[in-house]
């Protein structure tokens, strides 16, 4: 069974986040990955690699804001080639709020 990934596209539709959940990974993980690729293209780049989800919010149609509490650390957040802009934002834990799929 493939990982669940869900999409968030940017307000322009010119890029994609796809977010991938260790849940179902055919590699037993408890990795959660953000890739960010441009929209109608293949190819996509990791900006994110962590045991836990942040936020994720596109605040213009280039800019990526990925949320998460100061007191958790990712293996990896932030870059990209595609041209659209990783922000890493972190929070005091208390402020943090994980958001729920709808």
């Amino acid at each position: 069974m493939p990982a669940p990934v869900f999409s968030v596209e940017s307000p322009s539709g010119q890029f994609v986040a796809e977010i991938v959940e260790p849940d179902g990974d055919l590699i037993p993980t408890d990795l959660v990955r953000i890739s960010v690729r441009r929209s109608g293209h293949v190819l996509s780049e990791e900006v994110f690699k962590g045991t836990f989800e942040p936020n994720v919010d596109w605040l213009d149609d280039r800019t990526l804001q990925l949320t998460f509490p100061a007191d958790r650390r990712p293996a990896l957040c932030g870059g990209s080639w595609s041209g659209a802009m990783i922000v890493c934002n972190q929070v005091p834990a208390s402020e943090f709020k994980p958001r729920l799929r709808a």
